[in-house]
C-alpha cells in the first residue's frame, strides 16, 4: 500500500485548505512515511525514553488517550495516489486571520 509522506501530507493539506502556514492536526501514524526525522537522533531517543521510564510514561498515555476523547474534527487530505485522514482537537476557523 502506498504511503505518502508526512511532508507530503501536510502540504497538500495546506494548499487544499488554501490557509495560512499554521495548523495542529493528529495523523495515524501507520498511514504516513515519516520524513521528518533524518539526522541521527539515538542520543536523544535515549535520553527521552529514560524520561519516559522514570516517569512510567504516564505523560505520553494521558496525551494520547486525552487526544483520543478529544478529536472533534476529521478531514480527508487527497494526495496522488490514496486519500488520508487527519484528525483535529476542533474544526479549524476557516478564513480567519489568527
Amino acid at each position: 500500500m502506498y504511503q505518502p509522506t508526512s511532508s507530503e501530507v501536510l502540504s497538500r493539506y495546506l494548499m487544499q485548505c488554501n490557509e495560512p502556514p499554521w495548523t495542529s492536526y493528529f495523523i495515524k501514524y501507520s498511514s504516513i512515511r515519516d520524513d521528518q526525522w533524518e539526522p541521527d537522533l539515538s542520543i536523544e531517543d535515549a535520553f527521552f525514553r529514560a524520561i519516559k521510564v522514570v516517569n512510567l510514561g504516564l505523560p505520553c498515555l494521558a496525551y494520547g488517550i486525552a487526544a483520543i476523547y478529544l478529536i472533534k474534527h476529521r478531514e480527508i487530505v487527497h494526495t496522488d495516489k490514496s486519500n488520508i485522514e487527519i484528525y483535529f482537537l476542533y474544526p479549524e476557523d476557516k478564513g480567519s486571520l489568527y
